[in-house]
Order: C-alpha cells, then structure tokens, then sequence
C-alpha cells in the first residue's frame, strides 16, 4: 500500500513550496493571519467582553479539559478546564515553532493571550456569577473558580486574580503581534538574505593541490 502523502516536507516545512513563509501565496497568508490577529486585540483593548472566533474554539476545549480529567477526581475536573483552556494553544505554538513558522507561531501565542484574557474573565466573576455557564454534564453547572478558589481560600481575591490574568493576556499578545510584525519584515520575498543554495554562482575558496603546511596555505610541490 502507497505512503499516503505527508502534509509537511524534509524539516517540517509544508509538502506544497506555497505555502512558505518566503514564498509569496504563503506570506500574503501570514499577513492576513496577523492583519487578523491585530483586530482582535485592537477589540480586546477597546472592550473587556470582546470574543472573537478563538472564544469558541477556546470554549470547547476548555470543556474537554472537564471531561478528560473529571476521572481524575472533582478537584482535577473541574480545574481541566482552564488548563485545557490553555495547554492547547500552547501547544499549538510550539509545535508552529518546532516547524519553523516564526508568523504561526506568533498566532499561536496571541490565541494563548486570547485564552488568558478570556480566564481573567472567568476568574473575576468568581463571586459575582454574572456570566452565563455551560457545562458537558447534566445538573446546574459549576462556576469552576468560584469553586477552586473557594477551596483554596481565595474565593475574595478573585477581581486581584482575574486582573492579572487579563493583564498578562495582553501583555503577550502585544509581544507575540510585535514578533510576528517582525517576522514578516523578515522572511518577505524578495529580500534575498537567504543563505547560499547550490548552484547559485557564489564562488568558492578552494585548497591548492600541494595541501596544508604548519604556517598556512603553501604552494604545491614540483617535481625536479
């Protein structure tokens, strides 16, 4: 039976050249993906309940998080929410990282600020309920921080809390933004700083036939 063809080539790099960072198809959707990712900070910036399309995709792994580790104990359960919340946009980062994709992995991480944002939320309505809950399971759902912090005795620290947690989702998608910004300057086609291919035409040092000598280089020797 055939190998069915890989998505990626030699290194991690995608299987179709297009898709590229230095190729131009590949770049102009790296600009976009930022392009985009810039809104939605412009929005998170501008209002406190801005959600973009990460929430959902956010929501739904957070939700998995419950039932992955609810087997687990009540405690991990309820607390493998937010860390599926988090973990999968980290991965999805590093793995963008690993493949050598400097843009994607700046998205990654503004979907990561996206998520800290977005639990900064969560964590400063622990004592007011004022969002709505979901839940994967039957019964009135659990507010998760009000839960945990209550279990922990910082059930009154919860505005503290969710401050700090929406602080630092900023905070790293400014940077994360600013990477990626920088990232495109640098891999935009044409620029040409590339290291030299085979073939290319850029002359070579070679070593004379007569070899090395202790002090250096020294002319080939001739016969009498």
């Amino acid at each position: 039976m055939p190998t069915p063809p890989s998505l990626t080539g030699a290194a991690g790099r995608p299987a179709d050249p297009r898709l590229g960072p230095d190729h131009p198809v590949g770049w102009i959707l790296r600009v976009l993906a930022v392009g985009w990712c810039v809104r939605i900070f412009v929005g998170t910036l501008g209002d406190r309940e801005y959600r973009s399309l990460w929430s959902g995709i956010t929501l739904g792994f957070h939700e998995l998080g419950h039932i992955v580790l609810m087997p687990l104990g009540m405690f991990p359960g309820v607390a493998g929410g937010t860390l599926f919340q988090l973990a999968i946009p980290a991965l999805a980062a590093f793995l963008l990282h690993r493949q050598g994709d400097p843009v994607g992995f700046s998205v990654g991480l503004v979907w990561l600020g996206t998520a800290l944002v977005e639990m900064g939320a969560y964590v400063g309505d622990a004592r007011a309920r004022a969002l709505q809950l979901v839940s994967p399971f039957s019964g009135e759902p659990i507010h998760d921080w009000e839960w945990m912090l209550g279990r922990v005795g910082l059930l009154e620290q919860d505005l503290l809390l969710g401050g700090v947690c929406h602080f630092s989702g900023v905070v790293l998608m400014a940077a994360a933004l600013l990477l990626g910004v920088n990232a495109l300057l640098v891999t935009r086609p044409g620029r040409g700083n590339g290291p030299p291919e085979p073939g290319s035409g850029r002359p070579s040092m070679s070593i004379p036939q007569g070899g090395m000598g202790e002090e250096g280089l020294e002319p080939p020797t001739r016969g009498l």
